[in-house]
């Protein structure tokens, strides 16, 4: 058991390691765990930043399934009044341990509300026996069922970021869906119902890394045009969010292909990689191979969109033995019999 928590401890510091850093009432280091719970826990910087937002609300915060204490941690550390509840009594002493007395919690069950005028955070299990679940019926209590329960009450739900948009508004609930990244990948979507969302926004993209929003309520008008000097793929919350185009406009790009998610433009945004054309052509692989070899490619990273490429497989073809890293970035250019592959040979930006 000794050496379990320590490894999990170790584990816990990538992830969690920022709570310790912005309040020293929280030592993470020193914190408890299990296996499951710290691969549901919400990274420390995710967290935080959900915990700013609800800051403004002027209001108690009740994380309805607090498990090992992460959420009620960042709320407080954020200068939150911060109340949690959970149904499991393993992990409820946990977060009494790892937030300290008076840890103001409590079990209960989350479809039964033990508040009334807190907002609510929610975090419903999508991992059962170390599997994933991907359906919002499979969540652990279902999406459904707390959206029933919580109905009328402001309240916030963290879904995994895979989640499909148009089940939620089946739902009838009327709330903003935001999508965050974190180190380049997407970490989750939330759910900020009615009164926690902002006013006209149903849509919004949370970058961390670079401190960057964008929403639906930003122009969205972004052309479709040739390739310029530059291409660019857009954060993964940019693109999971449906806000390419707004990203495009915001930013001074234009799409490819209206269907396609890659951007291009003369000059990259600030903190951007980006891919800068220096061969297009007509995708075929020997063809490719050849304009690699003329350019002494010796490592290749290969980018596919709308085509039916295996990366992998493809950079083993190409049987490189040049000295300089590039990209090759492939993707579908236009619709039905008028659309065709083509191959964006590329030098990264870094």
């Amino acid at each position: 058991m000794l050496v379990e928590t320590t490894l999990l401890r170790r584990r816990a510091a990538e992830k969690l390691g920022e709570l310790s850093r912005l309040c020293p009432d929280f030592q993470v280091p020193n914190w408890l765990f299990t296996d499951e719970a710290l691969q549901q826990a919400t990274a420390a910087p995710v967290a935080v930043h959900r915990a700013e937002r609800l800051a403004g609300v002027g209001s108690v915060v009740h994380d309805a399934t607090c498990s090992i204490g992460t959420e009620v941690a960042a709320l407080r550390a954020s200068g939150v009044q911060a109340l949690g509840s959970d149904i499991d009594p393993v992990r409820l002493a946990m977060a009494r341990h790892n937030l300290g007395a008076p840890a103001g919690l409590c079990r209960a069950d989350a479809l039964h509300p033990v508040t009334r005028d807190a907002v609510v955070v929610v975090d419903p299990a999508r991992r059962v026996g170390g599997r994933r679940r991907f359906g919002i019926d499979g969540y652990q209590p279902g999406l459904g069922r707390l959206v029933d329960a919580y109905r009328g009450r402001r309240f916030v739900v963290k879904c995994a970021p895979g989640i499909d948009f148009d089940r939620v508004r089946r739902l009838g609930l009327d709330c903003e869906i935001e999508v965050t990244s974190y180190r380049g990948s997407v970490r989750e979507a939330c759910l900020w119902s009615a009164g926690l969302a902002q006013p006209g926004v149903r849509r919004r993209a949370s970058v961390l890394d670079r401190s960057e929003q964008i929403t639906d309520a930003e122009p969205d008008d972004c052309p479709v045009l040739p390739v310029g000097r530059w291409i660019v793929d857009p954060d993964g919350a940019v693109v999971r969010a449906g806000l390419v185009r707004h990203y495009g406009a915001r930013h001074g790009l234009w799409q490819l292909d209206p269907e396609i998610a890659y951007l291009s433009g003369e000059r990259l945004p600030a903190g951007v990689r980006g891919f800068e054309v220096l061969e297009q052509l007509v995708f075929d692989e020997r063809r490719l191979r050849q304009a690699l070899w003329a350019l002494d490619c010796g490592a290749l990273e290969v980018l596919v969109r709308g085509v039916r490429v295996d990366p992998d497989a493809l950079r083993r073809r190409m049987r490189l033995r040049g000295s300089r890293a590039l990209s090759a970035v492939i993707t579908r250019i236009g619709s039905g019999s008028a659309g065709h592959a083509r191959a964006f040979v590329c030098r990264p930006s870094r």
